[in-house]
């Protein structure tokens, strides 16, 4: 396997436990402070912060060691990697910003909309809310992207 399978394996197991452990989060915040699950959910977002232990996977990255060809080091990626590293960065940008400028324009809107309000003011505290859903978002397309270009099995990506 690839050291770009394994870290986005690693991340895709990051955000997906991340999730798990959020909905488990918010029933049982809910049920301790004898509140409803509406009010538990803002303080059950914390468990997030487990989405940084994505920064780890550069970890993957390191230059391999090859004695039998008497090599000291070979390096972690080639130029076919990079562009398919590349390719999946692209991807991920691709849906974050589509996915960020909808969700700005379906904050107007609800607001305008929905709530019928004529002086609109979005509330500043969903944007860093926003951009940090943005990044969520781009990290696990990324990783599906680079797990969509090398192959979904552990073939070392044809090597």
């Amino acid at each position: 396997m690839h050291s770009q399978q394994k870290a986005a394996w690693f991340v895709l197991i990051v955000i997906a436990g991340t999730l798990v452990l959020y909905v488990a989060a918010v029933p049982a915040l809910s049920w301790w402070f004898h509140r409803t699950m509406a009010e538990a959910a803002g303080p059950a977002l914390g468990v997030f912060g487990l989405v940084g232990l994505t920064g780890l996977e550069s970890l993957f990255y390191r230059a391999r060691r090859d004695a039998a060809r008497g090599n000291d080091s070979v390096a972690a990626m080639d130029e076919r990697d990079w562009l398919l590293s590349k390719q999946a960065w692209t991807a991920g940008m691709r849906v974050f910003w589509l996915a960020f400028c909808i969700a700005g324009v379906a904050a107007w809107a609800y607001l305008y909309y929905i709530r019928g309000l004529e002086r609109v003011n979005v509330p500043v505290s969903i944007f860093p809310v926003m951009v940090f859903a943005g990044f969520v978002l781009l990290m696990l397309v990324r990783s599906l992207a680079t797990l969509h270009y090398y192959g979904w099995k552990a073939s070392d990506a044809g090597r």
